[in-house]
């Protein structure tokens, strides 16, 4: 996996040797190597532990009668399936052999040997899910048998990422060199090519939280950034419906009016040369809810407001590899001709922006006019009687 394409000053949480004097700190010019960084496939073990339990969940969920149809279920187990067999494949090919070339000490090549074998295990496994889920692809519900290989599934690949991250990377950083290391990613661009990345990276970002999805997006090169985001996530979603569920924004105050949520895709026009969502879109995702806030809540204004003031602070950037906002609406008050109209824009669960909008109701002559007791009512909860 391309290790350069990540924020190489993330957190790494690798456990080290604890011994000063293990077969690893014994090698000649065994010093940690700088070259070699390992958080691009930290990463990728995150997103394999949160989709295959995810997986388990939603199978779970077929037997309920609540879960996504069995087809998609079983879209989304091959597109992840030829995930993790990518990623053992390369580690056996190309990675492993030039550990095993650096030393044959056997306190070296035991964690190295331990890995390969759980490969093989898991590859026993899945063939005992892919067994079950013939079934499932015709929307049947998950069978216990299924959901039990697959909890086996779950917990093996676990154990064995566990392991690797544990006793395999310290072996890793300390016998490559950089050039070995650049070689192996270079090998694995090659074999993943545009069309692996058109998934691999989508499914990456799909789920992952802000800091994950800026972190990964942010080392690309922006066409390909742009790329990313324009055209492979929206193929991917639209290919692989099941997801990770995303945090729900937090709701405005708990008061008795009204309020509705607005998710709006940003775009590519509207970002500025700075890399980041210029600041008028906030308005224009503002009007967008609005509107739709006052077709819910406000029938018979429709058409019939005028916007008398706008005001917007802006309490975060919403950078370009952000591509949705939720914009959360409310009525604050009601005037005798006026509504002051709330918003809050969120980025997950970020506060990126506030706005407050003064609308003035006017007649079919764009005069003012009073609003009536039944628009005051909807619009703020109240009883019109």
């Amino acid at each position: 996996m391309p290790t350069d394409m990540i924020n190489r000053d993330a957190p790494a949480d690798v456990v080290s040797p604890q011994s000063t004097d293990s077969a690893v700190d014994r090698l000649p010019g065994a010093a940690p190597n700088s070259g070699v960084d390992l958080s691009f496939v930290r990463v990728l073990h995150a997103t394999f532990r949160r989709d295959f339990a995810l997986l388990a969940e939603k199978l779970r969920a077929t037997r309920t009668g609540n879960g996504p149809s069995g087809a998609a279920i079983a879209r989304w187990y091959d597109m992840l399936v030829e995930q993790l067999h990518h990623h053992h494949s390369i580690e056996d090919t190309e990675l492993l052999p030039i550990l095993r070339a650096k030393s044959d000490d056997p306190e070296l090549v035991g964690p190295l040997d331990v890995v390969q074998n759980q490969h093989q295990e898991m590859d026993e496994i899945l063939a005992r899910v892919a067994d079950g889920m013939r079934g499932i692809r015709f929307d049947a519900a998950a069978s216990e048998k299924l959901i039990a290989a697959v909890d086996e599934l779950v917990a093996h690949l676990n154990e064995h990422l566990d392991d690797e991250e544990r006793d395999a990377f310290p072996v890793l950083e300390k016998l490559m060199t950089t050039e070995e290391f650049e070689h192996f990613e270079v090998a694995v661009r090659k074999q993943m090519g545009m069309r692996g990345a058109a998934v691999t990276f989508p499914w990456i970002l799909d789920g992952a939280d802000a800091a994950t999805r800026q972190a990964v997006l942010g080392q690309l090169p922006l066409p390909l950034r742009l790329i990313c985001r324009f055209v492979w996530v929206p193929a991917f979603r639209r290919k692989y419906a099941l997801s990770a569920s995303a945090p729900s924004p937090p709701s405005l105050d708990d008061v008795p009016a009204p309020s509705l949520t607005t998710r709006i895709q940003t775009r590519f026009a509207d970002l500025d040369p700075l890399g980041h969502v210029n600041n008028v879109s906030y308005v224009v995702y503002m009007e967008t809810a609005r509107v739709r806030f006052i077709h819910e809540y406000g029938s018979t204004l429709r058409g019939n407001l005028l916007v008398a003031r706008t005001e917007v602070d802006h309490r975060h950037e919403i950078p370009s590899s952000t591509w949705e906002i939720d914009v959360k609406v409310q009525a604050q008050s009601v005037g005798r001709t006026s509504v002051v109209v709330r918003h809050e824009l969120y980025d997950g669960e970020t506060l990126v922006g506030e706005g407050r909008v003064v609308l003035v109701a006017v007649d079919d002559h764009h005069k003012p006019r009073p609003v009536t007791a039944q628009e005051r009512a909807l619009l703020l909860g109240e009883d019109a009687s």
